[in-house]
This record gives structure tokens, C-alpha cells and sequence, in this order.
């Protein structure tokens, strides 16, 4: 991939979540990635970068960071609980601050995907 996508970031009302939008294939996958690379980071490990852009040949991909990693808002001290809040993030609160981002007219479906 030639250039990083911007960071963008969807406003919940728990906090801001950072993401990047790459590619246009006709699904649309959300996806959950390990915590060693945040998405600010992913582009400079050159394997990722080009499994990056790859994907983007047959399929439009979101990445997220949940809150409390990488570039989107911490977690509050009392919450702790990062897998719920992860899934949360993922199904709830990103899809939903993210559908002006997701074209109804499309003719694909919204994968979820969570890596480790």
C-alpha cells in the first residue's frame, strides 16, 4: 500500500474509538486486530502492510482499536473489562457510529472478524 489511510475516529458516549477504512470489495469486514499493532502501527511492519493491502483486492475492511488501546480513548478504571468491552466496542458501538461510513446501497454484508 502506498500511502496510510487517515485515522478516524467514531464519538460514543463512553469515549472515541479510532479507525481506518481500507479498500472497496463489494463485504465489508470489521475487524478486531491483536493488541501488538495498533492501527496507527500496522503500516510499519511491512508483512501486515502488504496482507493490508491484499484484502483490500476483494473486500472493503474496517480496523478498529477498542477503547483502551492504541489511538482510541482509554478505559475508565472501574470498567476492566477489556474482552467484554472489545466485543462491545466491535458490535455495538463502532457499527452503529460507523453506518453513515457503511453504504446501505452496497451490495455486500459486514463481516465481523476478531484476530489473535
Amino acid at each position: 500500500m502506498d500511502d496510510t489511510p487517515d485515522t478516524q475516529f467514531a464519538e460514543t458516549d463512553l469515549g472515541r474509538i479510532a479507525y481506518q477504512i481500507l479498500g472497496d470489495g463489494p463485504v465489508d469486514v470489521l475487524v478486531a486486530h491483536p493488541p501488538q499493532f495498533p492501527i496507527d502501527l500496522m503500516w510499519e511492519e511491512p508483512r501486515l502492510a502488504r496482507f493490508l493491502d491484499g484484502l483490500s483486492s476483494f473486500c472493503r475492511h474496517i480496523w478498529f482499536d477498542p477503547r483502551g488501546r492504541g489511538a482510541s480513548s482509554p478505559l475508565p478504571h472501574a470498567e476492566g473489562r477489556f474482552q467484554e468491552t472489545m466485543l462491545e466496542d466491535m458490535v455495538g458501538h463502532t457499527s452503529d457510529r460507523l453506518d453513515p461510513q457503511l453504504d446501505p446501497n452496497r451490495p455486500g454484508q459486514l463481516l465481523d472478524v476478531g484476530l489473535v
